[in-house]
C-alpha cells in the first residue's frame, strides 16, 4: 500500500528509513511547539490555545503535503514572522493582537491565490539574488537578537529624555520617542538561565563543527 501510494522503491527508500526520518524532522522541529506559544503569549495570546492550533496547523498541513503532493517535508509556522507579529507589529506598532490576527488571515488568502496563478513564482524568481541574501541575513539577525534577549545573553536598555518619556507614557507605549538611545549590554552570566543558553550555543557549534 505505502508502496503504491508514496513510490518509495522509485525514490530509492524504504517504510524504514522513512520513519526514521519522520521521527528525525519531528524531533528537529518540535521546538516550535513550545517557541511559538512563548512568543505570541507576549502579544496577549493564551499559551494553551497556541499551542494547540500549532500542532493542529502544523500537523494537518505536513500530512497533507504527504498525501496530496508526496513531498517529504515538514510544515509549521516560521519563529521569523512569529517574532515580526509579536515584537514589531503587535507591540511595536500597538496593533491588536486580534486585529493582526485578521491580517495573517487575509494575508494567508492573498499568498494563495498567487500561489494558484503563479503570480508568486514570477515574484520570487525577479527579486535579486543579492536581496534575496540580504533579506536571509536580516531575518537571521532579528530572530537571534530575540533569542539573545528572551535568553538572557544579551540586555536592552532604553535611554529616554524626560520629554520622551512623557510621550510614551501619554501614548501608552504605542509612539516611538523622538529622543532616545538603545543600549545593548552583556547579560548576567552568573544566571542559571543565561548559563543554560550559553552552553547550548557552544554544543551546538560543536555539533556543527563535527558536521553532526
Amino acid at each position: 500500500m505505502l508502496e503504491k501510494l508514496f513510490a518509495l522503491s522509485e525514490r530509492n527508500t524504504t517504510v524504514k528509513g522513512e520513519i526514521i526520518a519522520g521521527l528525525t524532522t519531528f524531533i528537529t522541529m518540535a521546538y516550535i511547539l513550545f517557541l511559538a506559544p512563548n512568543l505570541l503569549s507576549i502579544a496577549g495570546m493564551d499559551k494553551d490555545a497556541v499551542l494547540i492550533a500549532t500542532a493542529l496547523g502544523g500537523g494537518i498541513v505536513t500530512i497533507a503535503m504527504g498525501l496530496l503532493v508526496n513531498y517529504p517535508i515538514c510544515l509549521a509556522p516560521g519563529v521569523g514572522l512569529l517574532a515580526f507579529y509579536t515584537f514589531t507589529v503587535v507591540l511595536g506598532m500597538g496593533v491588536a493582537w486580534q486585529t493582526a490576527l485578521g491580517a495573517v488571515f487575509i494575508s494567508g488568502i492573498v499568498f494563495l491565490i498567487l500561489t494558484l496563478t503563479t503570480v508568486r513564482q514570477h515574484i520570487v524568481e525577479g527579486i535579486p539574488a543579492s536581496m534575496k541574501i540580504a533579506i536571509t541575513v536580516g531575518i537571521g539577525l532579528f530572530i537571534t537578537i530575540i533569542g539573545l534577549k528572551l535568553s538572557g545573553l544579551m540586555a536592552i536598555t532604553l535611554s529616554l529624555s524626560p520629554d520622551s518619556l512623557a510621550q510614551v507614557i501619554a501614548t501608552k507605549g504605542h509612539s516611538t520617542p523622538g529622543s532616545s538611545e538603545t543600549i545593548l549590554t552583556l547579560g548576567n552570566l552568573m544566571d542559571p538561565q543565561v548559563a543554560l543558553a550559553l552552553f547550548g550555543l557552544v554544543f551546538t557549534a560543536l555539533l556543527m563543527a563535527r558536521n553532526v
